[in-house]
């Protein structure tokens, strides 16, 4: 790929987690279930805690958490989620109602085998909503959901 990988990242002064999609997982899935799960890489800094690994998601929580994060962007209150099926990413931002979100972050390596967890918050504002949604424009333009899926 000439083009470096769509992704979309969370950060606060410190800490960040940076999700890179890199390619569909089966891309020739004759279903639509199949057909909507990406290979990505989630690297992350939290204090002293930096890593990455590779996961598969599916393109719908992508955007899922886009949707959310637009409402909450309006609002300025409310919650965006994203949480992927397998339990490798749990991010849950809300907003305060004066433009700070908290942002409680679970990544979690090997899900159901060595579950080795890692779990932080992160400080954003709401200055940093719309580049994020913007990166999730991006990525979903790359990578679009296929079919009628739902969350879940």
């Amino acid at each position: 790929m000439d083009e470096e990988a769509p992704f979309f990242e969370l950060s606060d002064t410190k800490n960040f987690i940076r999700v890179t999609v890199l390619r569909k997982s089966y891309p020739d899935a004759a279903d639509n279930w199949d057909n909507n799960w990406v290979d990505a890489t989630i690297k992350v800094k939290a204090g002293p805690f930096t890593g990455t690994y590779n996961v598969q998601l599916r393109i719908i929580d992508f955007q899922f958490f886009r949707k959310e994060l637009r409402t909450i962007y309006d609002n300025l209150t409310g919650l965006a989620k994203f949480e992927d099926i397998d339990r490798y990413l749990s991010i849950n931002m809300k907003g305060d109602g004066a433009g700070h979100f908290e942002t409680y972050c679970i990544l979690m390596f090997d899900p159901g085998a060595e579950e080795i967890t890692l779990k932080f918050n992160l400080h954003p504002d709401q200055t940093q909503i719309m580049p994020i949604v913007r990166q999730l424009d991006n990525i979903l333009a790359v990578f679009p959901v296929i079919g009628g899926l739902r969350k879940g």
